[in-house]
C-alpha cells in the first residue's frame, strides 16, 4: 500500500526549497487516501491520557511510532532526526497556551493533522508566534515549520458539537 502521495515523494527538492524560503510548508492531501483512513483508525484507538496543567495546556496526549517509510520521508526533507512524535486528540475546552516554557530547541516540528469536517469556528487551530501563523484545520494535510517557535492550539469551544481534533506532532 502507497503510504504517501506521489506528488510529494517526486518533488523532495521543490518543497525543501519552499521550506528552506519560507521557514514553513502546507502540505495537503499529503497521504494517500486508504493509509489516511487507516492512520486515523490507528490514532483512534491509541490510549490516550489526559494531561492537564492548567496554566499551560489541556488535552489527551499518546504515543505513536510514524512507519518507517514516512520517517524516513520526513527526516529526507528536514535533513535531521525526528526525536518526539506523539498524538494529541483535542475535544471541547482543550487548549495550548503560549508560553516561555513552550520553547524547546528543536530544529523542525511537523504538525499532521487527522481532522475532517470541522467547523472552523470551532478553535482548535494550531498557532506559531514567531511566524505569525494559523494554520486552519485540514485533514490530510502536514504542516513542517523550521525553527524553535512557540506552538499553541486555540482554544475548542462549544461549536465542535462532540468533534475532536486529531494530530500527530513530530520534532527535530
Amino acid at each position: 500500500m502507497a503510504l504517501i502521495n506521489k506528488s510529494y515523494l517526486d518533488n523532495v527538492e521543490e518543497v525543501k526549497k519552499v521550506l528552506e524560503r519560507d521557514g514553513i510548508v502546507i502540505l495537503k492531501d499529503f497521504f494517500e487516501k486508504k493509509y489516511y483512513e487507516k492512520l486515523k483508525e490507528e490514532v483512534l484507538n491509541l490510549n490516550f491520557s489526559e494531561d492537564k496543567k492548567p496554566l499551560m495546556h489541556s488535552y489527551l496526549k499518546g504515543g505513536f511510532e510514524l512507519p518507517m517509510k514516512v520517517r524516513d520521508y520526513f527526516e529526507n526533507l528536514i535533513d535531521d532526526k525526528l526525536k518526539k512524535v506523539s498524538a494529541f486528540r483535542l475535544v471541547w475546552k482543550d487548549y495550548t497556551l503560549m508560553h516561555d516554557s513552550a520553547k524547546r530547541d528543536r530544529k523542525f516540528e511537523i504538525v499532521i493533522d487527522l481532522t475532517d469536517d470541522w467547523n472552523q469556528d470551532a478553535g482548535g487551530q494550531v498557532c506559531y508566534d514567531s511566524k505569525d501563523v494559523v494554520i486552519p484545520v485540514t485533514g490530510n494535510s502536514v504542516t513542517i515549520v523550521k525553527g524553535d517557535v512557540v506552538r499553541y492550539v486555540k482554544y475548542v469551544n462549544n461549536l465542535s458539537k462532540g468533534k475532536e481534533r486529531l494530530l500527530i506532532i513530530c520534532s527535530s
